[in-house]
């Protein structure tokens, strides 16, 4: 007759305590993974919009982006001819109670893009002389637990910045 084979308890703990280590140190890197997302979908609207003030000052004609909000995209060109869909994990959102613009923040935000509409669309203009209109995009994860922003604020000097909303409070990056 052959003798059955089979884990001991011993050997079952050991296997289990292994697993459940493995898992505590990889279960926080996938929230700094969403973190790294957000933050390259901002850098991806950040080059964008650089690339278009730029564009508009060299070329010395007009530029435009249009962003969708509910699609979550975007896009430049005269016919929309460039769309980039924000990661399936990223939405233009903002978390509840957050207060904004990230440069001055006294109100609490009540939009996830606040570049305003023309023909109810929200475009925004990149003029030959290196202006850009003024407004702010909020960008969340998919859980709502992180934010970032990309603002364009009132200024003699159009400029683009990007904020890190982290502990309530707006962190420039």
């Amino acid at each position: 007759m052959r003798k059955q084979q089979s884990f001991s308890l011993v050997e079952f703990i050991v296997s289990l305590s292994i697993l459940i280590i493995i898992a505590a140190i990889a279960l926080p890197k996938f929230s700094i993974s969403k973190r790294y997302l957000l933050q390259s979908e901002v850098h991806k609207l950040f080059v964008t919009f650089s690339f278009l003030q730029q564009k508009a000052l060299a070329s010395h004609r007009i530029q435009k982006l249009f962003i969708d909000a509910q699609s979550y995209t975007y896009g430049a060109g005269s016919q929309r001819k460039i769309v980039t869909n924000l990661h399936k994990n990223i939405a233009f959102n903002f978390l509840k109670n957050a207060k904004g613009p990230p440069a001055t923040p006294r109100t609490l935000i009540k939009k996830s893009v606040t570049f305003p509409p023309t023909k109810g669309r929200t475009i925004v203009t990149f003029w030959p002389d290196g202006r850009i209109t003024s407004g702010t995009i909020y960008l969340t994860d998919n859980k709502e637990k992180y934010m970032t922003a990309l603002t364009c604020p009132v200024a003699p000097v159009s400029y683009i910045r990007t904020y890190n909303y982290r502990n309530g409070k707006w962190v420039q990056s």
